[in-house]
């Protein structure tokens, strides 16, 4: 199962960084057919203190953990896991019934009032 062409639309009109195939190979251990979302910084919305990555062949930044996303069955999972050893603050791992379900969380987690979002960013704030 792969995402719609209009749930990547939806993605990208956010201003989201996401591929047209799946970031991840079919038969990946965590994220099997998995997508990639990243927050490029100038997209605005929320970015964790002290935090900068660059990615793709243009050398953008982000100031936001990648979400994974990957078909479940029927469903899709989504999640944030970069505490190592984890879980940690801001980590978390979703489930959404169907793909307007996944936009909706991904856009909130990252413009909206997501809790595990302000929980990462409360950490960050203290470091």
């Amino acid at each position: 199962m792969r995402l719609s062409t209009e749930t990547i639309t939806a993605l990208r009109a956010a201003g989201l960084h996401i591929g047209d195939e799946p970031f991840f190979v079919k038969d990946h251990v965590a994220y099997p057919s998995g997508y990639l979302v990243i927050k490029p910084t100038k997209a605005g919305g929320y970015g964790v203190p002290g935090w900068s990555s660059s990615f793709g062949s243009t050398g953008e930044t982000t100031n936001a953990p990648a979400v994974k996303a990957w078909p479940a069955g029927s469903a899709w999972r989504w999640e944030v896991r970069e505490m190592v050893p984890g879980p940690g603050p801001g980590d978390f791992s979703r489930r959404a019934a169907d793909e307007a379900t996944l936009v909706a969380g991904i856009l909130n987690y990252y413009f909206g009032q997501d809790p595990k979002m302000a929980e990462l960013l409360w950490y960050a704030s203290r470091r």
